[in-house]
């Protein structure tokens, strides 16, 4: 069978050719080897600042993700405790809210905390 000609069908697939692909870095490639696209658009610095954006959103959902776990685990053993002794559980309801609250602050000094680490090292 013949190689397929390099349309931009063929670009635009992945690479055993079954599925379209539909990510932006596979667009952007494809757009770039038609020349469609200068590299001014998307160039090495802008690429750099999207990864770190996107590392800095993996830690930080990561740790809402444990600290959410963390906090229902507690919650719960807390929950059954308060069962067996038919106490109040206003108290532990208010106690995970400023424990959640509390994670989202961390979250966002954790993102922040990579945006600024890749800032200072990468200058």
């Amino acid at each position: 069978m013949a190689e397929p000609t390099h349309t931009v069908r063929n670009s635009l697939m992945d690479k055993s050719g079954l599925l379209p692909s539909i990510g932006v870095a596979s667009a952007r490639s494809a757009w770039h080897r038609l020349g469609v696209v200068g590299s001014a658009m998307f160039s090495d610095k802008l690429d750099r600042r999207r990864k770190i954006h996107r590392w800095a959103l993996v830690v930080a959902a990561t740790l809402l993700a444990a600290g959410i776990a963390v906090i229902a685990i507690i919650a719960v053993e807390a929950f059954d405790m308060l069962a067996a002794a038919e106490a109040d559980r206003g108290p532990v309801i208010l106690g995970a809210a400023i424990a959640f609250a509390g994670l989202l602050v961390l979250c966002l000094f954790a993102y922040a905390a990579v945006r600024v680490y890749a800032r200072v090292t990468t200058r």
